[in-house]
């Protein structure tokens, strides 16, 4: 545990220091243990950082990890997203309530004709898109209507090729970057396919709307998505290793899996994915700069992000009625009801998110508390967020 508190300090934060040591010395367990070779993580109680500490190593034979390592925060992106489709919406150029048809003419799925998707669906992913029937209804589209070969053959190059072939039939213009070429054919192709099922009907997490919300973010501002969020959100609050492009001279920052079936997190690919449902990378610094924004309503150390008023509105369960599973507020999952991989000690207005690979962030208004755990996650190790939150719940004193 790096962060060390005085007796009276943790009395002001309304937290137990055996409590907290108890937490760093079940951390090192962990490692030592194998649950987990690499730990970040911050903890905020009452606006005051109570635990910070870094567990590990960075990778194989990388040497001890440090709090500036840069983690691929892959679904914890559409948190980020949604905060920028609120700043849009604060700024008067989009409504939440809105068709994406009105915003942003790609979008051209039909079976939304008695309900049209309006965005709230996709940040809260009821908009009837669904990944697995949205690539299967593609599939289809290429070969009934462009008269093409299978893309679902389990052969990257193959996929590849016969994106870059729909894409001129599609009469779209060739890039010198045919991968980006044939992921941007691929997505634009899912957009042309029936909806899976009703707007609103039910809940279906879905990666693919978040990349539709990005793309609007692009169409309405003009900018690059890192542009626009670096102007708008990650400068104002001090994020300074925030990307989705990341930038080649922080490469060697990011920590190193070790496992195979995780390579792409290391990859040149991950590194400079703008991907909308899973592109970001960060830091455990950064993060937790973000979670306290929010949970204290939007403004951070004199930097007004949000109103009070629109992060409440951000933060509120939009899904009620969908059943437990179903709780979700916009980019973020809300406990609700919900017995998961997260605590049960949790009240039902937190909300939270995690990312592939083992990263997770949780904003806690009612006890003001925020945290980010991120860690790289071996194959057929436990899970531990459930673990950890309890931990954490456990060192709170003045509830």
């Amino acid at each position: 545990m790096q962060l060390q508190l005085t007796e009276q300090q943790a009395r002001d934060a309304g937290v137990n220091l055996e409590r907290l040591r108890l937490l760093d010395a079940t951390l090192r367990e962990w490692v030592e243990k194998g649950y987990r070779p690499t730990i970040n993580t911050i903890i905020y109680r009452n606006g005051i950082p109570v635990f910070s500490g870094s567990y590990g190593v960075k990778g194989r034979d990388m040497g001890p990890l440090t709090m500036d390592a840069i983690f691929a925060m892959a679904s914890i992106t559409k948190p980020v997203i949604a905060a920028l489709m609120v700043l849009l919406q604060e700024d008067g150029v989009i409504d939440l309530n809105y068709p994406v048809k009105l915003y942003y003419p790609d979008f051209q799925v039909t079976g939304d004709e008695e309900q049209a998707v309006n965005i709230w669906f996709l940040l809260t992913h009821t908009s009837g898109l669904d990944d697995e029937g949205q690539s299967e209804a593609a599939a289809r589209y290429v070969m009934d209507e462009m008269g093409l070969a299978d893309p679902r053959e389990d052969d990257y190059k193959n996929w590849r090729d016969i994106m870059l072939e729909a894409r001129k039939k599609l009469e779209l213009p060739l890039s010198d970057d045919p991968e980006k070429d044939a992921d941007d054919t691929w997505y634009r192709i899912q957009l042309r396919t029936k909806l899976t099922y009703r707007p609103r009907g039910e809940m279906r997490y879905c990666s693919l709307g978040y990349e539709v919300c990005k793309r609007i973010i692009l169409h309405m501002t003009g900018e690059s998505i890192d542009s626009f969020a670096r102007r708008r959100l990650f400068e104002p609050l001090g994020m300074k290793d925030t990307y989705w492009r990341l930038p080649e001279e922080k490469w060697d920052r990011v920590i190193r899996r070790t496992f195979e079936e995780d390579s792409w997190f290391t990859s040149p690919e991950c590194f400079t994915s703008e991907s909308g449902g899973g592109g970001l990378k960060s830091t455990a610094p950064d993060m937790i700069r973000f979670c306290e924004m929010l949970r204290r309503g939007g403004t951070l150390d004199g930097a007004r992000i949000f109103s009070p008023i629109t992060v409440r509105s951000m933060l509120q369960n939009y899904n009620g009625g969908m059943g437990g599973w179903g709780a979700w507020a916009l980019g973020f999952n809300y406990r609700a009801d919900k017995y998961d991989d997260t605590g049960i000690v949790r009240p039902p207005s937190t909300v939270d998110h995690a990312g592939s690979g083992g990263v997770k962030l949780l904003i806690d208004r009612e006890n003001k508390l925020s945290w980010v755990f991120f860690t790289a996650w071996p194959p057929d190790a436990p899970v531990v967020f459930n673990w950890f939150t309890n931990l954490v719940y456990s060192a709170l004193d003045d509830l």
